[in-house]
This record gives structure tokens, C-alpha cells and sequence, in this order.
């Protein structure tokens, strides 16, 4: 408890068992005024790049990952994207575990995101 500064996670919260306590325990080992940084992959959220990147994880990615790969994890992956809170709720839920000065911040047309909060 209370035994890091910091916590950073990369493209890994999406794929938490059960999110809602995974985040509580990152809470839980955070110093008050602890930093928290998630980088996760996101759904654009307006118009047609958003339509084109539904398509483009429905068809495109496991098909390629099929012909390069297994293919699991590229049939995984658009799913787990699709499955992650909109941006708005995932901030509300940070705040209800907690975490203050919570925000987030697009790149990639959205399909990459950065969340922060504070403990």
C-alpha cells in the first residue's frame, strides 16, 4: 500500500479481468498524489474515420493477422477494443475510484489514447 510515486500502463488496463479492481489496486499502491498514465487504443469517436476504423478491425486486422499469424490475438484485439469503456465513462470511473485531476488526450484520430489521474 502506498509504495509508488508512479504507475504506467501500455495498451494493458483493456485487458484487466475484471477493470474496476484492477484500477482500485492501482490505487492502492499509489503515494497520495501518486501518478497514474494509462496508453490504450480507443475507437475514434466521430464520423467516417471512426466508421473506416470499425471496418478496418472487423475485416482487415484479422484477416492479416490470420494470413501472417495465428491469428487469435488479431481476432482479440479489435474485440478488447471495442469492449473498453467510451472515454467518458472510463474517466468517470477513475474518479469513482478516486483518482482526482483525471483527463484524457487523443492521438492517432483517436485511436490511441492517454489517460491520467492523480491519486
Amino acid at each position: 500500500d502506498n509504495a509508488f510515486q508512479a504507475v504506467t500502463i501500455a495498451f494493458g488496463v483493456r485487458n484487466f479481468s475484471y477493470l474496476e479492481k484492477g484500477l482500485q489496486q492501482v490505487y492502492r499502491i499509489l503515494v497520495p498524489g501518486g501518478r497514474f498514465g494509462i496508453l490504450e487504443f480507443a475507437l475514434p469517436d466521430r464520423g467516417r474515420f471512426r466508421r473506416f476504423y470499425r471496418w478496418y478491425l472487423t475485416w482487415v486486422l484479422p484477416r492479416l493477422g490470420a494470413l501472417f499469424s495465428r491469428g487469435y490475438a488479431y481476432q482479440y484485439l479489435p474485440e478488447s477494443i471495442r469492449r473498453f469503456p467510451v472515454p467518458a465513462d472510463f474517466l468517470n470511473l477513475l474518479g469513482s475510484i478516486g483518482f482526482t485531476r483525471v483527463d484524457t488526450e487523443r492521438f492517432l484520430g483517436g485511436t490511441v489514447r492517454i489517460y491520467c489521474g492523480r491519486k
